[in-house]
């Protein structure tokens, strides 16, 4: 997906920081796909979970009947 960037989890090896994609979930050890998108930056384990995230997510917002009070 253009406009995302890899990246690298920058903790030392005595360090624990976990990160976790936004989509599915899944840890991230090393390289992450980080993009911004709506003023905030989200964090992916790859850009497939990038294209999911806005096809599912972003996209649910211009379904009929959706409750516009929900997040």
């Amino acid at each position: 997906m253009s406009g995302g960037r890899w990246s690298e989890n920058d903790a030392r090896w005595f360090e624990m920081r976990l990160l976790y994609c936004d989509l599915c979930g899944r840890v991230i050890p090393k390289h992450l796909w980080q993009l911004e998108l709506d003023g905030v930056t989200r964090t992916f384990c790859d850009p497939a979970c990038d294209g999911l995230y806005r096809s599912y997510v972003q996209g649910a917002g211009t379904s009929p009947g959706r409750d516009p009070g929900f997040p």
